[in-house]
């Protein structure tokens, strides 16, 4: 038996804007029937520790030009990770998610590596924690590098929210 005939996705060379939920779905429902699903090995590494080394079967990156899902047998990229949702579908069907903020993203020989600044499991986040960070930012100032740089706190921390929010939503909190 070849590598392809172990998966009902032979090559998945192809690029998946706007049905990364879609396709999230299908390899659920492919799990749950019982039909096998090549694994790839995920890894999440900050400057601190790696965060996560794990097989999966489907991947979505929060890239920065939006969302890209990853099956197994993807042709090889590097991309630059955007701040939001990174969420995984293990070999048990068992959907995990994490909040990544920045960095790159390589995908290599069924091997997914993300190089991140900050990472953590959704369920972690307080949401009202993240609220108060968004809140208390200061106001725009009339330097330009400061208002850019503020905008970039502005954007980590909306998606920091929507990414607690989520969590809280799936969690029943």
């Amino acid at each position: 038996m070849t590598e392809h005939t172990k998966t009902p996705f032979p090559s998945c060379n192809f690029i998946y804007f706007g049905y990364t939920r879609e396709i999230d779905r299908v390899v659920f429902l492919f799990l749950k029937l019982g039909v096998s699903v090549m694994p790839m090995k995920c890894i999440v590494v900050t400057p601190e520790k790696t965060v996560l080394s794990q097989e999966v079967t489907f991947a979505v990156l929060p890239l920065v030009d939006g969302e890209w899902g990853v099956m197994p047998n993807h042709a090889p990229l590097i991309g630059r990770l955007g701040t939001g949702e990174l969420r995984l579908t293990g070999t048990d069907g068992q959907q995990t998610y994490y909040y990544v903020e920045g960095g790159f993203a390589e995908i290599y020989d069924n091997t997914i590596s993300l190089l991140t600044m900050c990472s953590h499991p959704a369920h972690e986040l307080n949401l009202e924690e993240a609220e108060t960070e968004l809140a208390e930012l200061p106001s725009p100032m009339e330097d330009m590098q400061l208002a850019a740089s503020r905008q970039s706190k502005i954007d980590r921390y909306r998606a920091k929210v929507r990414v607690a929010r989520k969590a809280a939503e799936r969690t029943g909190k």
